[in-house]
């Protein structure tokens, strides 16, 4: 994939955040993007999608040549298997048949001068030019589970727009504009929107206000301004740490009961089931966020830091520990017990649990916030390397 959309301060794919909430893109600007597996898995069949799209057989499909391969990405490496090769022949089929003379794939788009700025953007995966029906077409491939809509897709317009800018100038090439969004583990049938030259440019102008206002905030010119929202939030990388985020859900549920609540519609039902959704992702979040601090060293008043639900109890060495078992508890046992059951029985039968202990072994648990009222004895800070100083 290029670079574009990492250097971009103004990336298309995060378009949906800096069109909604023009703070965050200065408050974003020193967070790191860390890489995860499944965005790098993306990746992957981006790359394996282009190489196929741009193989010398124009027919090229993954089969059973490319199966058992390995594609790197993002510092994971993975094995081309059989899902693998049918996403990424799923969205070779829908570009394939989508007609038009240009094709252009992975290509960068850096004309954003209807924002008043320049170079900003992104890279879009596929973008066709169909000169007989005077139609331009934009396609992504997006491989993750989380559904993505193409109608007015804020991601796609800014691709559209700027191929405009860069293919067609001076308008002269395309009347319509369609959208494609290809999404393997949702549909077998891609997602498309289409609409006029016109009404694309009418709605991408609306981009340049908040364009300009991120960027001020960006360079330090003025204070950010943080819009809170669903679509703005669900990416953002502050989002856990966001104080406009944390008002606006604190707003969202006020102490006061609403009149007529002991009455309660479907319709109510649904919306209060719509802002529980939010609200649970919310305060998940906040306790991720809360318990990150917390092992880094921050004291978060009124918590402290515990030991977490230890693993299940397992043998170090299953055949010794049967060996004994069978001599210990039980003449005619045919499979080894656990631990547990294997306490129990001695127990009942006058032994000591202490002769096997030793062939016992318990994961420690994972570090966990609890109030300083709640069990649980604080973990010294040296478990994290976090002593300090003497």
């Amino acid at each position: 994939m290029s670079a574009m959309n990492t250097h971009a301060v103004l990336a298309y794919s995060k378009a949906d955040r800096w069109t909604r909430c023009t703070g965050s893109v200065a408050l974003c600007k020193d967070v790191p993007e860390l890489p995860n597996e499944a965005a790098a898995l993306g990746s992957a069949k981006h790359r394996v999608t282009y190489w196929a799209l741009t193989h010398t057989d124009r027919n090229k499909v993954i089969g059973d040549g490319e199966i058992g391969g390995i594609e790197c990405a993002d510092g994971f490496a993975f094995e081309i298997g059989q899902e693998f090769a049918d996403h990424v022949n799923q969205c070779l089929a829908h570009v394939r048949a989508i007609p038009g003379s240009l094709r252009l794939y992975e290509l960068p788009l850096r004309k954003t001068a209807y924002l008043g700025l320049e170079n900003q953007g992104g890279t879009a995966d596929v973008v066709i030019g169909d000169h007989e029906a005077r139609t331009l077409n934009v396609c992504d491939h997006k491989f993750g589970y989380g559904k993505v809509e193409a109608e007015k897709n804020r991601q796609m317009m800014g691709y559209a727009r700027s191929a405009l800018e860069e293919l067609d100038e001076f308008g002269t090439d395309y009347d319509r504009v369609r959208m494609w969004v290809f999404q393997p583990r949702r549909s077998p049938e891609p997602l498309m929107w289409e609409c006029s030259v016109e009404e694309l440019r009418a709605l991408t102008d609306e981009y340049r206000e908040p364009a300009q206002e991120a960027m001020r905030a960006y360079r330090g010119e003025e204070a950010p301004k943080l819009t809170p929202g669903d679509a703005q939030c669900t990416w953002c990388p502050i989002r856990s740490s966001c104080n406009a985020r944390a008002d606006a859900m604190l707003n969202a549920f006020p102490i006061e009961s609403a009149a007529g609540f002991n009455e309660l519609t479907d319709g109510r039902l649904a919306e209060l089931l719509n802002r529980a959704d939010a609200a649970e992702t919310f305060w998940r979040e906040i306790r991720a966020e809360a318990l990150r601090r917390a092992v880094a060293g921050a004291e978060i008043p009124g918590y402290k830091l515990i030991e977490g639900k230890r693993g299940n109890r397992k043998w170090v060495d299953e055949s010794v520990a049967a060996m004994l078992l069978e001599g210990s508890i039980d003449p005619w046992i045919k499979k080894l017990v656990t631990p547990t059951e294997a306490e129990k029985r001695m127990k009942n039968a006058g032994k000591d649990y202490g002769e096997i202990a030793a062939l016992v072994e318990q994961a420690p648990g994972a570090p966990s916030l609890a109030r300083w009222d709640e069990s649980g004895k604080p973990l010294p800070r040296q478990e994290f390397g976090l002593e300090e100083a003497t």
